[in-house]
């Protein structure tokens, strides 16, 4: 299997590699994107971006959204650090947007999100994580002052580890990886 990045439309351009002709440099990321992949459009769990899953089922477990809020009060101190803000107060924001977006879930679709809802969890995480990418990188390119630009170019580079990370966790799953075999979709179980 290549491991060659440019494959997948990925060049390093750190400032110790060579600089291929089309690199593009903008704020917050030096990078190449080729376009000389197939189209990845499919139904195939190996091609995550365009992968369409099965509508969740009602399981009759708890909302995932309770579950984190539950969880946010017993959280290691240590993940907290890095906020620059009232971390009880945020907190408590965090859970209020948590229940809003339970509840517009189960408006909107009749349902909350619940685990072991017939669906592939980590396809759905990595392709809203992949909408969050495109968010940061929108907030980073509309930053108005230095300030803006950095707060922004702090978010996108959190998201675009977690992003790369989760793409990893699937490609490990997937055997695009080494480290890790082929699983079955929830979905097909």
């Amino acid at each position: 299997m290549s491991t060659d990045p440019s494959k997948f439309g990925i060049v390093d351009v750190s400032d110790d590699a060579p600089r291929p002709a089309d690199a593009t440099d903008r704020p917050g990321l030096t990078a190449v994107v080729r376009d000389d992949t197939p189209d990845p459009r499919s139904s195939d769990p190996r091609r995550p971006g365009w992968y369409e899953n099965p509508a969740p089922r009602d399981v009759g477990a708890e909302s995932a959204h309770d579950i984190v809020v539950e969880s946010l009060y017993s959280l290691d101190g240590r993940l907290l650090r890095p906020i620059r803000a009232d971390r009880y107060k945020l907190l408590r924001l965090l859970s209020r947007d948590l229940e809003d977006r339970r509840d517009f879930g189960l408006d909107r679709y009749g349902q909350t999100l619940q685990p072991g809802n017939g669906r592939d969890t980590l396809i759905d995480l990595y392709q809203e994580q992949l909408d969050g990418l495109a968010y940061a990188q929108t907030l980073l390119s509309e930053a108005q002052d230095s300030d803006a630009e950095s707060d922004a170019k702090t978010l996108y580079e959190a998201q675009l580890v977690l992003t790369l990370q989760t793409r990893a966790l699937l490609a490990r799953r997937n055997g695009e990886l080494p480290g890790g075999g082929t699983s079955t979709p929830a979905s097909e179980s």
